[in-house]
């Protein structure tokens, strides 16, 4: 367990946040259980004698203790399985009840008589939270590409994206772009293994390659959520599993050249039936001009890979954060979203529901939203939330602009 400066909690520091009876004990059951990215503390509680298909699920908050967490808010989850469990109580199921009589203990008590939620019941994963941000003076766009096929040889698959930018590179100054790449893997749950190789062509030509049988080998265990490779390197800057996706992330600002781009993946079979179809491809990129300039944008690039499926039960992180906005009279506001399903979200912005416009693929999507007047409302803070609206849905990305108007 980490405290909020990082450091490994001692078990006597344990015992200090979560004072016990002398019959009762604390035992650390694994390591950190602090979200990679969000930063939200998850502390999971199980009485150290209950079964391992025991104890239900209970979200809820406190605060907290002895300056521990300085500023967050703790959510309480029993179960046996997930990351960063601390069990209290003794082996006798009597000597613990009269242990947990005060305080903590108390609500930790009250939680084991509700029923059992099976740590099966959801797919964990990551919220997007803001990777890129930042001004332009020229602007920013989003394109998307579905590239899923209906068959499937297993032993390879191939794919095109073509993208035509909004402007030639050679007359602006690129200041970021992402391209983002997803691939099948076949399975929720089975470790299947694949290759991916991803060019870039500009101009019908001058190829630069982004990943060369790059192994898709990660482990996805749903009930500790999202796996990382964390080896690679660029122009890769994240690549992540979650259920059967892979999603591939690079830096590709220094690569386009030609208002023309044309991105080929391929894909291979090493185990297994990995599927190695390409559900998508993304570009997301932003501009300066060094004249004509219109006026700022404000730009927030969100990214993760967090699913919503009917097996969510009560999970309540569907939402990703767009902070430090002004606050301009008048404004043009865009908003895309980004996501794996064979069907579009249900959102809402700042608590108010929002329908953008879909361009729907086989498995994958693009949203898009713009306005010039309240509501929706633009805070100092801006929160959208995302849901399902069929059985399996999945957020990548998220990417919000504001520009002041006169």
């Amino acid at each position: 367990m980490l405290d909020s400066q990082g450091r490994l909690l001692r078990r006597d520091r344990l015992r200090s946040l979560f004072p016990a009876q002398p019959a009762a004990h604390i035992s650390l059951r694994s390591g950190c259980a602090r979200s990679r990215r969000s930063g939200v503390w998850d502390l999971f509680y199980r009485h150290a004698g209950a079964p391992a298909s025991g104890p239900s699920q209970l979200t809820g908050a406190f605060p907290e203790r002895d300056g521990a967490f300085p500023g967050r808010v703790f959510r309480e989850t029993l179960s046996p399985h997930r990351v960063g469990e601390i069990a209290f109580g003794p082996q006798s199921m009597k000597t613990t009840r009269q242990c947990m009589l005060t305080g903590m203990l108390v609500l930790i008590a009250a939680c084991m008589l509700t029923a059992p939620v099976s740590a099966d019941d959801a797919y964990l994963g990551t919220p997007p939270v803001t990777e890129l941000k930042g001004v332009v003076n020229g602007g920013v766009d989003v394109l998307f590409s579905d590239t899923w096929k209906a068959t499937n040889p297993i032993d390879a698959d191939d794919a095109w994206a073509n993208f035509t930018l909004e402007v030639n590179p050679a007359n602006v100054n690129m200041q970021f772009a992402h391209l983002y790449v997803v691939v099948y893997s076949g399975n929720m749950t089975a470790n299947y293994e694949g290759t991916e190789t991803v060019e870039m062509y500009r101009n019908g030509g001058n190829a630069v390659t982004l990943a060369d049988a790059q192994p898709l080998d990660l482990d996805y265990d749903p009930e500790t959520g999202t796996a990382y490779n964390t080896t690679v390197s660029a122009p890769f800057t994240d690549l992540s599993r979650v259920t059967s996706d892979y999603v591939s992330v690079f830096d590709v600002k220094n690569y386009l050249t030609s208002q023309d781009i044309d991105v080929y993946v391929q894909t291979t079979n090493e185990t297994g039936r990995f599927d190695g179809r390409i559900k998508e491809v993304k570009l997301v990129y932003g501009w300066n001009v060094t004249s004509g300039s219109s006026g700022d944008t404000q730009y927030w690039v969100n990214e993760g890979h967090d699913p919503m499926t009917k097996y969510i039960g009560t999970y309540t992180d569907n939402k990703t954060w767009f902070n430090g906005t002004t606050d301009p009279e008048a404004f043009t506001a865009e908003l895309w979203v980004d996501y794996l399903a064979s069907a579009s979200g249900t959102y809402t912005w700042n608590d108010d529901a929002i329908t953008p416009t879909a361009t729907q693929g086989t498995y994958a999507g693009l949203e898009y939203l713009t306005w010039t007047a309240e509501p929706p409302y633009v805070q100092q803070d801006n929160v959208l939330t995302y849901d399902r609206s069929g059985s399996w849905y999945k957020i990548i990305t998220a990417v919000f602009t504001l520009k002041e108007t006169t």
